[in-house]
């Protein structure tokens, strides 16, 4: 019976039944699905998926500055980490951009939302909890507001719990240019196939393609797989972006995994990496946050 469910689970999660990691932690994995149960949940009214919130300093007219974007990725855990108050408002300090997941309008996490902090914040609500009517999903901050915004939802539903996932894409002018910026804040689907991952992904690069000026790639991938990692490295190589690398790199893996796969990542095309940075020292969520600053080539 033991062997039916490691083949039964592993197949679910779309990994290699030889895979060694995904059977040294399928008991902690069982455990975990036992513990678990589909979340009663509905969809925000049609036009009402984006939530705006804070004040913008900047009219979208104004423009990034070409020559300086500071840029902020992290996966906020849902604020349920002491520090995360403290730690987030450190991390926002100067920032032009910020790319978060796993963002909730709860009175903790949505009262600091909507307090006024020099930025803007665009939210894509992947759902909402029927119990606590508390609205999950991926939000975006920015100085400058943004000229347009829309969001992707999954069409796979992630296993047991049965939520969807979603991407919010913003874009943005830039000073002196007659291209915008498009920035796609990703959350990207987990616990399904390999199969569902890319059809989430691709679905981003659809709306990449058409896309003429600089882009930024950037969230909580959930690359927790080589497969995964692989597959989405050679779909961005294609679509012409390059990966922010890290000199001390401690972003986010699986617990214990073996191979050590990084969840969180930054892709930028059209812009020159002028600096990077893993925050190791941050305990405000179960993902360390990143930075970049970037400059339009």
């Amino acid at each position: 019976m033991f062997n039916k469910i490691l083949i039964i689970v592993l197949l679910m999660v779309g990994l290699p039944i030889s895979n060694s990691y995904a059977e040294l932690k399928l008991v902690d994995l069982i455990q975990t699905l036992g513990q678990l149960k589909p979340i009663e949940f509905h969809l925000p009214a049609e036009g009402l998926e984006i939530t705006s919130l804070g004040s913008y300093e900047e009219s979208p007219s104004a423009g990034l500055d070409p020559n300086s974007l500071k840029v902020l990725v992290w996966n906020l855990y849902k604020g349920k980490k002491e520090s995360w108050k403290k730690d987030f408002s450190d991390l926002m300090a100067n920032r032009d951009i910020a790319i978060l997941q796993e963002a909730v309008l709860d009175d903790n996490m949505g009262g600091v939302f909507k307090q006024k902090f020099e930025m803007g914040i665009e939210m894509a609500t992947s759902f909402i909890n029927d119990e606590t009517d508390v609205a999950t999903g991926v939000a975006t901050a920015s100085k400058l507001g943004p000229i347009s915004s829309f969001f992707q939802r999954s069409n796979a539903r992630e296993s047991v719990v049965k939520t969807p996932k979603v991407v919010l894409f913003n874009t943005y002018s830039i000073s002196g240019s007659q291209n915008d910026l498009l920035v796609i804040n990703i959350h990207a689907i987990n616990a399904v196939s390999k199969k569902d991952f890319m059809d989430q992904v691709q679905n981003v690069a659809s709306v990449i393609r058409e896309h003429v000026g600089p882009c930024i790639w950037a969230g909580d991938f959930n690359t927790w797989s080589k497969g995964r990692t692989r597959a989405l490295s050679k779909l961005t190589r294609r679509l012409g972006f390059v990966e922010v690398t890290f000199e001390d790199d401690q972003r986010t893996t699986p617990p214990g995994a073996r191979f050590k796969e990084k969840l969180d990542h930054i892709f930028v095309k059209g812009l020159k990496i002028k600096s990077s940075k893993v925050y190791g020292d941050i305990e405000g969520s179960d993902h360390k946050a990143m930075s970049v600053e970037l400059s339009v080539e």
